[in-house]
């Protein structure tokens, strides 16, 4: 199963800011010594104007620690991800299941607040729309596509519980691609 137990969205801040004073404080009292696996926005490991060398992924990891991997940055393979991973039951039970209390931004933007935008005479943009609630949507998009796979399968290697983060081996983190080699 895929457990969602917490979503958090910064709002006129950076990635050092949202880690040191919203991700860090949270963490401290309620996820003791985790190994952290981060996927995301492959735009994450782009530098910026002012230092390339400054990139978010580099900030998340020497704050954070653990690994990272980029989601696909082609939109088709995340909302298949996203759809599959939705869809399917396991051991008769939904294979997501989201924290309502700690989660409410993330339902909501399951639920339709991340939604694609009418572009006029009946038709709709090719890419969800770029609002609030597109951070949790294509953060958990970017997620399930890594974890469903390419095609919007569970891969057997990527397959734990939320627990099992810090018991796997380096050579299971390398072989699912979440490890340095």
């Amino acid at each position: 199963f895929y457990n969602f137990l917490f979503c958090f969205v910064g709002e006129n801040m950076g990635v050092r800011q949202f880690i040191d004073y919203i991700l860090k404080p949270y963490m401290s009292t309620h996820i003791p010594t985790p190994t952290i696996w981060h996927i995301g926005d492959p735009q994450g490991n782009v530098g910026s104007d002012t230092d390339i060398m400054a990139t978010p992924v580099r900030e998340i990891l020497s704050k954070l620690g653990g690994y990272w991997r980029p989601g696909p940055q082609k939109w088709d393979p995340r909302r298949e991800a996203v759809h599959n991973s939705l869809a399917a039951i396991h051991m008769g039970k939904p294979l997501v299941q989201i924290d309502k209390a700690n989660c409410p931004l993330l339902i909501k933007a399951l639920r339709g607040s991340w939604h694609y935008a009418d572009i006029g005479s009946g038709r709709v943009a090719e890419v969800p729309r770029k609002d609030f609630a597109s951070h949790p949507g294509d953060g958990y998009s970017y997620g399930m596509a890594i974890l469903m796979g390419e095609h919007g399968v569970v891969r057997k290697e990527l397959r734990v519980r939320t627990a099992s983060y810090s018991r796997a081996t380096p050579s299971q983190r390398i072989a699912a691609g979440m490890a340095k080699v």
